[in-house]
């Protein structure tokens, strides 16, 4: 079977990635939610001390991020630095810096 890719795009909080979820159950397939990379470079800012209100060092950051998507038991994890931060992406210190990213017309916030 070849590769595909299935891109689910919708507003803020529409139940993208709980469609997404079950999609890639229902077929098998990895589910990977794209937006947790905004989350991943706000997880970078914070833990470099950049204050996310200065967009020319939030900038650098973004430009020098590197990850990298491993599955495991099913389930996509996120690694930056050869440690897994999936599950630290949804905290509320996360939540607090990604308004302050820059903001897209459609959906408002990017995170």
């Amino acid at each position: 079977m070849s590769a595909f890719t299935v891109a689910i795009d919708g507003p803020v909080a529409a139940g993208k990635s709980t469609i997404g979820r079950l999609l890639a159950q229902r077929i098998s397939a990895l589910f990977f939610d794209t937006g947790i990379l905004y989350r991943a470079v706000a997880h970078s800012v914070l833990e470099q001390g950049v204050d996310p209100d200065d967009d020319k060092r939030v900038a650098d950051v973004a430009s020098r991020f590197h990850a990298e998507l491993r599955e495991a038991g099913g389930e996509s994890r996120l690694i930056v630095s050869d440690r897994d931060i999936t599950d630290e992406l949804r905290s509320p210190a996360i939540d607090r810096a990604c308004p302050r990213f820059p903001r897209t017309p459609r959906s408002g916030s990017i995170c």
